[in-house]
């Protein structure tokens, strides 16, 4: 069964992971033979073409230019006739609405695949799904599913976890820091939550512990709120303990150097696979009772973090404070991990689960 997974977007993020982990993990279902097709060169196009996947590159639209669009739509009807994929399946509504005329004339069964959650999910592009609607809507998570479903009810969903593993919970490294360390590992946006655990930590200012950044700035509003946030933890008396260290490709390394994950956002993430990574590392998760990390903290059989309210910085505070200072509790909380940890994120769950959703569209 050839199955084509399209996607436009132009940096490297959890979509991109996803497109390269199914790559990855593609021998958990045989059955599927992958064809990706993407509209920009970079880290990932490089990724798959240097583990040998089939990889067909399109003109990206330009926004505000309808016309663009038939210079991509000619590009994808000479993919689909090359290749005559059983199913097509979309990352976000914007390439779903790109795909859904070629794929209506060659009566190829569409399918969405939703990474979004919250205020994304209302923007104005999604109202394209009244009109186009896929044969089946795979949802990022649980939390993603029950939005799209009270969305939209006419839609055929299911949920499906983003396939990661490591061989198991990794074993801890010892901090450089002689202090309680923290770390934040993401995109440097303010709805991640990176600036509320600054001002919770500038309430803390006395007490003895390191925060490590972890994620790039290429682009310039990143950059903007890089300066502002490195601007803030110095006027809280907090600069010394903040450390800004770029774009990782070894995070998990990072993490293991640690003692806590903190990232409250105050909007949902869709899933987070980082949330898994820290879980991975073996270190508990302080983050905010919404989205992926509710959802992940939520379906372990033992307490593994903390979540406090969005915006609430004075908790998120107060349970900081107890995290640097109650050493006993940080390894209680670990101990939890290593010995209940489970991964909802299995590959062979995963891709088996993938596998059966795209032979069961064929015969919607």
């Amino acid at each position: 069964m050839k199955v084509i997974y399209f996607h436009t977007g132009h940096w490297y993020g959890g979509v991109e992971k996803l497109l390269l982990d199914l790559y990855e993990y593609r021998s958990l279902s045989p059955e599927i033979e992958p064809v990706f097709v993407l509209s920009h060169r970079g880290l990932l196009s490089e990724a798959l073409e240097k583990r040998g996947a089939t990889l067909e590159i399109v003109s990206a639209p330009t926004p505000g230019k309808p016309w663009t669009l038939i210079r991509v739509w000619w590009q994808l009807w000479k993919i689909l006739l090359q290749y005559k994929p059983a199913v097509m399946v979309s990352h976000e509504i914007e390439n779903h609405a790109i795909a859904w005329p070629v794929e209506r004339f060659f009566s190829v069964k569409s399918v969405l695949w939703i990474h979004s959650s919250g205020f994304r999910l209302r923007a104005p592009v999604y109202k394209k799904l009244g009109r186009r609607v896929p044969d089946l809507a795979i949802c990022t998570s649980r939390h993603v599913q029950a939005e799209v479903q009270e969305l939209w009810p006419q839609l055929t969903t299911d949920h499906l976890y983003h396939p990661y593993a490591n061989p198991a919970i990794e074993p801890r490294k010892k901090s450089k820091y002689k202090a309680v360390t923290l770390i934040y590992a993401g995109r440097l946006v303010d709805y991640k939550g990176l600036s509320d655990s600054i001002e919770a930590l500038g309430m803390l200012s006395h007490l003895n512990f390191h925060l490590i950044v972890v994620g790039g700035s290429a682009l310039e509003p990143e950059k903007t709120f890089q300066e502002k946030t490195q601007q803030r933890a110095e006027a809280l008396g907090i600069g010394d303990k903040v450390e800004f260290v770029g774009f990782q490709n070894n995070v998990l390394d990072y993490m293991r150097a640690a003692d806590v994950f903190v990232h409250p956002n105050k909007l949902p993430e869709p899933l987070g696979l980082v949330f898994m990574e820290a879980l991975f590392a073996g270190i508990p998760i302080v983050a905010t009772n919404i989205g992926g990390a509710k959802e992940i903290l939520g379906l372990q059989p033992l307490k593994m973090g903390d979540l406090v309210s969005p915006n609430d910085i004075a908790t998120l505070a107060a349970v900081l404070k107890k995290y640097i200072e109650e050493e006993d509790y940080r390894l209680h909380l670990t101990k939890n991990i290593q010995d209940g940890f489970v991964n909802i994120c299995d590959p062979e769950a995963s891709m088996k689960k993938l596998a059966f959703l795209l032979k069961s569209v064929q015969t919607i």
